[in-house]
């Protein structure tokens, strides 16, 4: 993909988690929203890689997380990013459930991801 069409992938999921359903201190969703947490930072992530002047496209999202430490401020992105993967796949696979607590720390490091790649 082009690094537009990635940032509109991530404005498209950005905005449905800022929806009222989706509130942290009040969603049902919690689950869902460590997902789209993630997918929201992977959007980010991708879009930095097909900037680059050999655009990269990861194979799988190991390989996408691996790659973050290069980006401006890798250790921070991938620190946070790491722990969106984990939430996602937690989510997604395991017998683990999401509180508002849970998400509020989510959240946060969606934030920082967002406050490094959108300035860059």
């Amino acid at each position: 993909m082009k690094p537009e069409e990635h940032q509109r992938r991530f404005e498209n999921t950005d905005t449905l988690i800022n929806e009222p359903i989706m509130a942290v201190d009040i969603t049902r969703y919690c689950d869902w929203l460590a997902i789209m947490f993630y997918y929201g930072a992977a959007h980010l992530v991708d879009k930095h890689y097909a900037m680059r002047k050999r655009p990269f496209h990861p194979d799988n999202h190991s390989q996408r997380v691996d790659e973050s430490r290069r980006l401006k401020r890798g250790n921070v992105v991938y620190k946070e990013f790491l722990l969106l993967y984990n939430a996602g796949l937690n989510a997604r696979y395991e017998p683990i459930f999401y509180d508002q607590e849970d998400v509020k720390e989510l959240k946060e490091s969606y934030d920082a991801i967002k406050s490094i790649l959108l300035t860059a």
